[in-house]
């Protein structure tokens, strides 16, 4: 076993001391406790210990966190902590109200969904990591442990849909909160009485009538794959030809081996500032699905979705892009965007079972 501390993004190595059950670290306000019946050793640099387990045998590690004024917080006891955690999810998903071919995967999905909410404040983060690139060696890393309105609202949604009321209504606190208590103050975007202006102002300069299909900003020939959503958010109906065209271009001009990239970024940074390009963006790829299936494709659409479950790693899990060049997921992890996409698409692709 090697554990290596570091608090505030790596700039500080703790203060390690020995006890009779492991290990304390203090960096400050903060104290991490490791127990174990191991014997540990190191110093400032990292702990490290040397032990067997035979088959059947089980040595736990258990790592705490607390303030360091209160050097008496509880710690858990492993096996305890085991049973209880297990007893808590086991009955948590239970509630799922999903019933269909896909069931593992989106039950997995929504279990990932739950674990990525602040429990204190029921906002729900967008990833659990921060910095992990889109592609190694590029300037596009996020940090993405913050509650992102658009993503949290996906989240919510797909939370909704499968049965889970409270979780919702916990990040409806969360956001009365966040707008200092007064849901009047997100002041909506007074774009509900500007819609149907911008409706049509879209219509006639966001169209490339030409190629068939709405583009990423007036006067460019690019695309967005967020342009699928366009029927998902009631702006056309499935079968406006335009529609039609749209996801037909995007699928031609976004296709990265047969996933989405989000956009063409350009190397020079031309589009949105940052050099450089980046994978094929997996919640997209959802949305392709979802747009295929809304066209009348169905068989492309449960095609490209058994695709992308593929693309899941040993535990169900993925992350925000993935690089078809070498297989391998990109960007932070697990990504709840990703995860989202999984269940709206298995929902969708459902009706046709």
């Amino acid at each position: 076993m090697r554990l290596v501390i570091r608090f505030d993004y790596g700039s500080i190595r703790p203060w390690i001391t020995f006890t009779e059950q492991g290990m304390r670290a203090i960096a400050g306000p903060d104290t991490l406790c490791l127990s174990t019946p191991v014997r540990l050793a190191g110093d400032h640099q990292a702990v490290v210990a040397e032990f067997e387990v035979a088959r059947g045998e089980k040595i736990p590690f258990v790592l705490t966190h607390m303030p360091t004024h209160n050097r008496n917080a509880a710690q858990a006891e492993a096996q305890q902590a085991l049973r209880d955690t297990e007893m808590f999810w086991r009955s948590w998903i239970d509630r799922c109200t999903y019933r269909g071919p896909w069931d593992a995967a989106v039950r997995r999905a929504v279990i990932t969904l739950k674990a990525l909410i602040y429990r204190p404040t029921g906002g729900v983060v967008a990833a659990a990591t921060s910095a992990l690139p889109e592609v190694f060696g590029g300037k596009r890393n996020w940090d993405y442990r913050y509650c992102w309105l658009r993503d949290a609202t996906y989240t919510l949604q797909a939370l909704l849909d499968t049965g889970y009321v409270d979780e919702a209504k916990a990040w409806r606190d969360w956001l009365v909160r966040a707008v200092a208590g007064d849901p009047s103050k997100l002041q909506i975007d007074e774009w509900r009485a500007l819609r149907h202006r911008i409706h049509a102002d879209v219509c006639e300069h966001g169209f490339d009538a030409d190629r068939g299909t709405f583009t990423q900003f007036y006067g460019s020939r690019g695309l967005d794959a967020a342009l699928l959503l366009i029927p998902r958010v009631r702006f056309l109906p499935w079968d406006d030809p335009r529609v039609v065209g749209t996801v037909e271009a995007v699928q031609r001009e976004l296709s990265d081996n047969g996933l989405i990239v989000r956009y063409r970024p350009g190397a020079d940074g031309d589009v949105d500032g940052i050099h450089g390009g980046e994978c094929a963006f997996l919640a997209c790829t959802f949305w392709l699905a979802d747009a295929l299936h809304g066209i009348g494709r169905r068989d492309e659409a449960r095609a490209l979705f058994e695709r992308l479950l593929d693309l899941r790693n040993d535990v169900g899990l993925l992350s925000e892009q993935y690089d078809t060049d070498t297989a391998r997921q990109l960007g932070n992890f697990p990504q709840a965007f990703s995860m989202v996409g999984l269940i709206n698409t298995a929902r969708h692709l459902q009706r046709d079972q």
